[in-house]
């Protein structure tokens, strides 16, 4: 009987000992759970340099996703049902504004979560400020390539460390400390902008296509003379085509901008009629060629683009 007590006794202690692993067990957090790892934004941006500024601020705290490829026209994009679920699953959705993306509220209205933060990055623009004057409101509300201007950047950066901030608090202070490095960079091409285009020989540079470069021209005091205004699809009238061929006489141009991958059809009637060269401008939504890309594409085409429109407007 005494053995079968002790036998009993232990079988009870045994069953009591593998209780306690279990639960043990059971409170450890797995390698899935969320303490295993920190938690990662899921930010969706439509064009390259929003990404860009996205990639900047969220670091390694944040997954971002492009929704619209490079060299894909922008204007014309339409979501398919495989990018309207990845939208289902992001954090966050980073645009320009509804003269570049009209889709986005319709397309995230109907979305089922309402998790979802909309950025709006055209709400940095400040008219009230006075930088644009009365006759060139209208255009620039129209006018969607608002990333061209590196200053206006600079706001859209302050703008994404504090909605990514508002959703991740405890990464806060990280999001603030890349956020400054990479407005640091905006700033140095911005000032490197306005000291090689100050003493120039022209101070107005021809598009071959629309007008997608009016928010670069303000910003450092040039003149865009472009074929069409911001709609890509319009098309010049011969009487508008005459008067800017006279124009380029005068001012002997010697170059003709066109947008990489866009035809270059209007651009080579100008070239013939003026012996003008075409040169590639990029508006910051295609990838440069590979050597060129570097960490930061943006900021690389950026740098490019002032060496071509040097060049253009025969700068000291």
């Amino acid at each position: 009987m005494k053995g079968i007590f002790l036998i009993e006794r232990w079988r009870r202690v045994g069953f009591f000992v593998f209780f306690l692993l279990l639960l043990s067990l059971s409170l450890q957090p797995s390698d899935n759970s969320a303490a295993s790892a920190p938690t990662k934004l899921r930010v969706v941006t439509t064009i390259l340099p929003l990404q860009e500024f996205a990639r900047a601020v969220c670091g390694e705290r944040g997954e971002v996703d492009l929704l619209i490829p490079p060299g894909v026209d922008i204007h014309s994009w339409s979501p398919r049902p495989s990018d309207i679920h990845r939208l289902a699953r992001a954090d966050c959705l980073v645009y320009i504004g509804r003269h570049l993306e009209p889709w986005v509220k319709d397309i995230t209205g109907s979305l089922s979560t309402s998790r979802l933060r909309l950025i709006e990055a055209a709400q940095v623009i400040d008219d009230s400020s006075g930088r644009f004057s009365s006759s060139g409101k209208a255009e620039a509300q129209a006018d969607p390539h608002l990333w061209l201007d590196l200053e206006l950047d600079q706001r859209i950066v302050d703008l994404l460390v504090r909605v990514f901030s508002e959703l991740l608090p405890q990464e806060a202070d990280y999001f603030r400390q890349n956020g400054t490095i990479y407005q640091h960079r905006l700033a140095e091409l911005d000032q490197l902008y306005f000291q090689s285009l100050k003493d120039c020989q022209s101070r107005t540079f021809i598009v071959g296509g629309h007008a997608a470069y009016g928010f670069l021209a303000r910003r450092y005091g040039l003149t865009q003379l472009a074929l069409t205004g911001v709609n890509p699809e319009a098309q010049p009238s011969s009487l508008s085509f005459l008067k800017i061929v006279k124009r380029l006489k005068k001012e002997k141009v010697r170059v003709i901008f066109v947008e990489p991958f866009s035809s270059p059809r209007m651009a080579q009637t100008l070239a013939r009629e003026t012996g003008a060269e075409i040169i590639p401008l990029n508006p910051g939504v295609f990838l440069p060629p590979e050597e060129k890309t570097g960490p930061w594409p943006f900021l690389s085409i950026m740098k490019d683009n002032l060496e071509k429109l040097k060049y253009a407007l025969g700068c000291r």
